[in-house]
């Protein structure tokens, strides 16, 4: 949605997701329950207009979304300062929505749990974080700290300990092999066709950046897949977006006849 929300100012129509997502092989009726799970989950807004209901992304899905394209589309961590990011949080049982969105996003960008609401990264991400506890009235729940291990050995240990890095250059190496893949149906792509490969790469890669706990270099196996996923991903996005939003604009406009009729 993020990619082409600007197309209604913001906002898109459920027809809109509808439609875009059934040539996708999606049905309707899915669709339509995606949403209202996303809307009651506080992922999407949803307003009335006429008969129509109008969706928008929360702050908390834009959050989500931006860190997966961060993820594509910077420059690979430089040396790295030995600071680990810590983040603490604390909830009453009446806020588990607001505990599980700071959990599910602090996971997105790559933080890993040391304990009990208590996660852990060696990059400085404090002000993503921030930026979404500040929105979202959070200040007094969530705590943010950097520090260093005095060992300096313990620090591949803990990423050892933390975080899957093997299966996640599997994931990486399955998506640059499908990328290839679909090469041959970029050449000649109609607007249709490009949408559609852009949805597929998209939703691939950041299935996988999502994963990515984006490390330091200096902490990463030799040979790391990922720098060449991502590199191919951007030229993937970059290259199907003209066509891909042009399709999104026909289907928008095609809703907006039969409103006005």
């Amino acid at each position: 949605m993020s990619a082409f929300a600007h197309l209604g100012g913001g906002e898109l129509p459920g027809g809109w997701f509808v439609r875009a997502l059934s040539e996708l092989g999606h049905s309707p009726n899915a669709i339509r329950q995606t949403l209202f799970r996303l809307t009651r989950q506080g992922e999407l807004v949803a307003r009335k207009s006429g008969r129509q209901k109008i969706y928008s992304s929360s702050s908390y899905m834009r959050k989500e979304i931006a860190v997966g394209l961060e993820k594509i589309f910077l420059p690979a961590p430089q040396e790295w300062d030995r600071l680990w990011t810590m983040v603490q949080y604390s909830f009453d049982g009446d806020d588990r929505n607001d505990r599980e969105r700071i959990r599910s996003i602090l996971g997105l960008i790559g933080f890993a749990p040391l304990g009990t609401g208590l996660f852990i990264h060696p990059q400085d991400h404090s002000n993503a974080i921030n930026e979404v506890v500040r929105e979202n009235g959070l200040t007094k729940n969530v705590r943010i700290f950097r520090s260093r291990q005095l060992n300096p050995e313990d620090d591949k240990r803990l990423v050892k300990e933390l975080w899957d890095l093997a299966d996640l250059a599997k994931q990486f190496r399955a998506f640059l092999a499908n990328a290839r893949k679909v090469e041959s149906l970029i050449a000649n792509a109609d607007n249709q066709v490009a949408f559609q490969v852009r949805y597929y790469i998209v939703m691939e890669i950041l299935r996988t950046a999502w994963n990515d706990p984006d490390l330091p270099v200096s902490l990463l196996p030799a040979h790391w897949p990922g720098y060449k996923a991502r590199s191919t991903a951007k030229e993937l996005y970059e290259r199907l977006l003209e066509p891909a939003t042009e399709h999104a604009q026909e289907i928008l406009e095609d809703l907006q006849k039969v409103v006005r009729t």
